[in-house]
């Protein structure tokens, strides 16, 4: 580690260490400014099991405030707005929308200032496919004692620690109204953390009586057996894959077969480990045949990894969006590992373009999605089984057609499950 680095890493942890402060003494604060000794005694017990619980407990009802669409994320930051953040701006713009109704996006988790605030305005209002006439709000954690709300006000959290503040502060207050609650479930939550009470608060926000809407049938069919949930499939929409148009160029028969790796080693839940030593196992076997096999990874830096004395593995990083989807439309085979039922985009990148993709079974809700992607259990041997035989299969055959009825196996259009949601607000949810 070199004197940059060094100096990086400890600029951060100072300013996580002053962030937490101010956190801290924001919570403190809204605990001493309850009301009765009752509630405060309540409210520093929720503190106790996770500081989101109280962060809308403070909150003003008022009849003078607009009904709004309260987007709650548990940050809000121009460098963070990712897939998920994304889809959540995307949901409720459209919720906003359709009730022609203002749209407010809280952060739980850090501070806005002015400039801040200007800066992502734009960018928000973009994503989310705000009409030029809806207001847009945007409000940092350090703005949410007094912040007015109407009783009316639609909430939808996309984190169990958004959920879980939006629960208690209903259950606490009475400001939130958990029929008017939209849960955008885009991941099972409780595999974020160790078995422990966070474990355990993720787990009840399936529970809490909200109105969902979930990402992708494979997250829903899961949500169904781990947590023995009903889910219609007016509350499933897809997830938004790219297809391409017209039919993709065959592969020149000259070139290599190529089998690409969505590596990240920063990720657990990625399995870069256990993919390493998949494409080792395959490696050992595809160097005896007399075609040439090259092995590429994408999704994040890392440096070259030997498979076998003459075979590597090719790392070329963090890729634009076209030069991701080009990588995978010259690729034969895909290896991508998900260890969560979260609907993750590159084996349905892959098929729609024709290319064969490789990835770990969870719960049994991937084996049936696509004749074109092998889900096995996390074993080298399986997976590494899967993807000889897929390049067997274009060696014999030549790349499959794209699999483009994948998408409708996906769930229902956002715009139309939203629209279900919208017409289910105000109702206990059955």
């Amino acid at each position: 580690m070199n004197v940059k680095q060094i100096q990086y890493r400890a600029a951060k942890m100072l300013a996580q260490l002053q962030d937490s402060t101010r956190r801290r003494k924001l919570v403190t604060g809204i605990i001493a400014g309850a009301p009765t000794e009752e509630s405060r005694l309540r409210m520093a017990v929720e503190a106790q099991l996770h500081w989101s619980g109280v962060m809308l407990c403070a909150v003003a009802v008022t009849e003078r405030a607009p009904v709004r669409v309260n987007l709650v994320l548990p940050e809000l930051r121009s460098s963070a707005l990712f897939a998920g953040i994304d889809t959540a701006l995307r949901a409720s713009g459209f919720l906003a929308n359709e009730r022609k109704a203002p749209l407010r996006v809280v952060s739980l988790g850090n501070e806005m200032d002015a400039k801040g605030r200007r800066i992502l305005e734009t960018e928000v209002r973009r994503r989310a496919g705000l009409d030029p006439m809806n207001a847009l709000e945007l409000v940092g954690r350090e703005a949410l004692v007094g912040l007015e709300v109407n009783e009316a006000d639609i909430w939808v959290p996309t984190h169990w620690t958004t959920a879980h503040a939006v629960g208690t502060a209903a259950g606490l207050t009475g400001a939130l109204q958990v029929q008017n609650v939209v849960y955008l479930i885009q991941d099972y939550e409780p595999g974020f953390t160790p078995w422990s009470t966070d474990y355990a608060l993720a787990r009840a926000t399936y529970h809490a009586g909200f109105h969902s809407v979930i990402n992708s049938m494979p997250l829903a069919r899961y949500l169904e057996s781990a947590e023995k949930l009903e889910v219609p499939d007016e509350e499933v929409f897809r997830p938004g894959v790219h297809v391409p148009q017209g039919t993709p160029a065959d592969r020149r028969p000259e070139k290599a077969l190529r089998v690409a790796f969505y590596g990240r080693p920063s990720k657990p839940r990625n399995l870069f480990g256990l993919g390493v030593a998949v494409l080792q196992r395959v490696a050992q076997e595809v160097e005896q045949w007399d075609v040439e096999v090259e092995f590429v990874s994408a999704g994040e830096a890392h440096a070259p990894i030997a498979l076998t004395e003459a075979l590597v593995l090719r790392p070329v990083g963090r890729l634009s969006w076209d030069d991701y989807f080009r990588l995978i439309a010259d690729s034969d085979v895909l290896l991508s590992l998900q260890h969560s039922p979260h609907p993750s985009h590159p084996p349905f990148d892959a098929v729609v373009r024709g290319c064969y993709a490789v990835t770990n079974e969870f719960g049994g809700i991937r084996n049936t999605l696509s004749p074109l992607i092998y889900a096995r259990e996390p074993r080298v041997d399986e997976l590494a089984g899967a993807i000889v035989a897929a390049l067997r299969r274009v060696r014999e055959d030549g790349r499959p057609a794209p699999d483009k009825d994948i998408v409708s196996k996906l769930g229902q259009p956002l715009e139309n499950v939203m629209l279900m949601a919208s017409q289910r607000v105000g109702m206990r949810p059955s």
